[in-house]
């Protein structure tokens, strides 16, 4: 008989699981925020003749029961069935009961709604993944990889990161517009010309047309930009906790908290 569980019984054990391996203390998500699927279903007395803790007073039939199958971490099947004399059945079904006691009723386990995400989210980043490297209006020099297979946190880091350089680059614009008419100045002076015409004129100041837009305008938009991105992580983080028992997510959440919290304190428009 070949070894398969049935959809129905997968459905069933995961969604006791809450979405964390039954071992003990282990944190390991069986399942990652974007829906891979990373946990691994165990047996308790094995499928196989020669396999871990096998029973052969268990029918075949009962052998792939939800009763018989455990969700572990890749890391902690192979423990278990690397050390079936440590790992007993008795043992293994306390550890099972007691987990699926703690999560039962707390976390809603779509198995089918996880798969169908999971496959249309693969093929719309492929998509977008030729589209990117095969649009061929743009020149090849030209074209901009674009990294489809970013996480949440590398995204984020990167709109930081682009947010710091901007505010960098508005300072130097600003530094720049401040210091021209003197530089000017030095400049004609370097070249022997007589630099008074310039220096008593008022029309020939040089002075930022934009100065508005970018001392001001500009720095309530990077402001903006800085609170609803922080607002996006909260929403995010917050969301994930509700689902996953995973200490660095609460850290995170409570990092996010903070910023958001600070950034609305500091809120203002510049003048």
């Amino acid at each position: 008989m070949r070894k398969c569980i049935s959809d129905k019984t997968i459905k069933a054990i995961f969604s006791k699981s809450g979405n964390l391996c039954a071992f003990p203390d282990c944190k390991e998500k069986l399942v990652y925020d974007d829906y891979k699927v990373m946990g691994e279903i165990a047996h308790i007395e094995a499928y196989s003749n020669n396999g871990p803790r096998f029973n052969p007073n268990l029918k075949v039939e009962e052998r792939n029961n939800a009763g018989n199958l455990i969700c572990l971490c890749c890391n902690h099947h192979k423990l278990i069935d690397e050390y079936p004399e440590l790992y007993t059945v008795e043992k293994l079904k306390k550890i099972k009961k007691e987990h699926e006691k703690k999560y039962s009723g707390t976390y809603s386990f779509d198995f089918d709604r996880i798969f169908e995400v999971n496959s249309n989210l693969k093929r719309y980043l492929k998509d977008v993944k030729q589209v990117n490297t095969k649009y061929y209006s743009i020149p090849k020099e030209l074209r901009k990889k674009v990294d489809v297979n970013k996480d949440f946190n590398s995204i984020i880091n990167d709109i930081n990161l682009n947010i710091k350089y901007i505010n960098e680059l508005q300072l130097d614009l600003l530094n720049y517009f401040e210091k021209l008419n003197n530089n000017i100045v030095k400049r004609l002076k370097k070249l022997k010309y007589d630099s008074k015409k310039w220096e008593e004129s008022d029309d020939n100041d040089f002075v930022c047309p934009f100065w508005k837009e970018l001392a001001i305008f500009l720095s309530d938009s990077l402001d903006d930009i800085k609170i609803s991105l922080a607002h996006i992580e909260v929403l995010y983080y917050s969301e994930c906790s509700k689902t996953n028992v995973d200490k660095n997510i609460e850290d995170l959440l409570k990092k996010s908290k903070d910023n958001f919290k600070k950034l609305c304190k500091d809120a203002c428009y510049y003048d």
